[in-house]
C-alpha cells in the first residue's frame, strides 16, 4: 500500500474494483483477449492481426506519454468503438461468477469501513459487470453508489465518474479518498483535484484499510 495523500476529514471512499477488490488475475487477464476477439470479428480481421494493431497503438501512446497506458475503453474508442458498444460487449462476454467467490475478509473489512464512511465504486467496466463482481465477492450491500462506463460514458483517467459519485454521496472532493491499483488511472487526477489517494498493491492492503485510515484520522485530529 502507498498512501499518496489523505484529506483532513474523510467521509467517503471510492474504490476501483478490478484488481483492487480481488486478486484473481486469471479473470482480469481474460478480459483483454475476449474484447480483442470481439473487435477482430467487428473489423473482419484475425485475432492475431487485431492484437498486433492494438499493441502497436498502445505502444505508440506509451512512447508519447511517458509510459502511460490507454484503458481498454479509450484504446477501443480509437478504433471507432463507442463506449456504449464497449459496454454491450463487456456485458455479453465477462463472467465474474465463473472466477470469483465470496471473500469473507473483504466483507468484514467493508463492514468496518461502512460504519465510518460512505462507500462507492467507480470502474471502467460496465456497471452491471461491476455489480455482478461485487455480488460474487459477497460485498454488494456495502456500496451506496456504483458508477460504471455506461453511466459516465468516459473512461478513467477522468474526473467525471468521481464527480458523479460525489454528487450521489453528497460529499466534496476534499472529503473523499480514491482507492485503486493504478496511479495514472485511479489516483492521479483525483489527488490533483483535492481527493485523497491510496494505491492498492495486494488484497491485503484493502484488509488493512480500516486501521490505516483510523490511524490517519487520529493523527489529523491531534494536529
Amino acid at each position: 500500500m502507498k498512501v499518496l495523500s489523505l484529506p483532513s476529514q474523510i467521509k467517503g471512499l471510492i474504490f476501483d474494483v478490478d484488481l483492487t477488490l480481488y486478486e484473481n488475475r486469471e479473470y482480469y487477464e481474460s478480459m483483454g483477449p475476449l474484447m480483442t476477439k470481439r473487435l477482430a470479428q467487428e473489423k473482419g480481421k484475425s485475432f492475431d492481426q487485431m492484437k498486433r494493431e492494438l499493441d502497436a497503438l498502445q505502444k505508440a501512446f506509451q512512447d508519447e506519454n511517458e509510459g502511460r497506458k490507454l484503458s481498454i475503453g479509450n484504446l477501443f474508442n480509437r478504433f471507432g468503438i463507442s463506449f456504449e458498444e464497449n459496454v454491450k460487449w463487456r456485458e455479453e462476454l465477462f463472467q465474474p461468477e465463473a472466477y470469483l467467490t465470496k471473500d469473507d475478509q473483504l466483507a468484514e473489512t467493508l463492514a468496518k469501513l461502512s460504519q465510518r464512511y460512505k462507500i462507492a465504486a467507480v470502474s471502467n467496466n460496465a456497471t452491471r459487470i461491476v455489480q455482478r463482481t461485487l455480488a460474487a465477492l459477497g460485498v454488494e450491500d456495502f456500496f451506496e453508489s456504483v458508477i460504471g462506463l455506461d453511466m459516465s460514458l468516459v473512461s478513467k483517467p477522468t474526473m467525471k465518474p468521481f464527480q458523479m459519485t460525489a454528487n450521489v454521496l453528497g460529499l466534496a472532493f476534499n472529503e473523499l479518498v480514491s482507492i485503486g491499483d493504478r496511479v495514472e488511472i485511479d489516483l492521479e487526477l483525483p489527488v490533483q483535484n483535492g481527493m485523497g489517494g491510496v494505491l492498492i498493491e495486494s488484497i491485503q492492503d484493502v484488509y488493512a484499510l480500516p486501521e490505516v485510515l483510523k490511524k490517519a484520522q487520529r493523527v489529523n485530529n491531534n494536529i
